[in-house]
């Protein structure tokens, strides 16, 4: 495995269900703002020589990681805020 590559060792996608997030601010006028966000989540799987596992808790967090910090290592960003492939 390299770096270089973040797909080569991880699968990750979304989750068919859609779970709804409410969150309750206060404003400085005192009037309170309710905002409801829909997200699906994530599930992470590893490549192995026997298949696809799907990973939970800390390993999950562990790969997002990895797959992230390599991703941001392919991805630079320059000045002008473009991707540089």
């Amino acid at each position: 495995m390299s770096i270089a590559d973040p797909w080569e060792r991880y699968i990750v996608g979304y989750d068919s269900r859609m779970v709804q997030q409410v969150q309750v601010r206060d404003r400085i006028d005192g009037i309170d703002l309710v905002e409801t966000v829909t997200v699906r989540p994530l599930r992470i799987y590893e490549k192995t020589d026997s298949g696809l596992v799907e990973l939970h808790g800390e390993a999950a967090d562990s790969a997002m990681a990895d797959f992230w910090a390599a991703d941001e290592q392919n991805n630079k960003i320059n000045t002008n805020g473009e991707i540089e492939l």
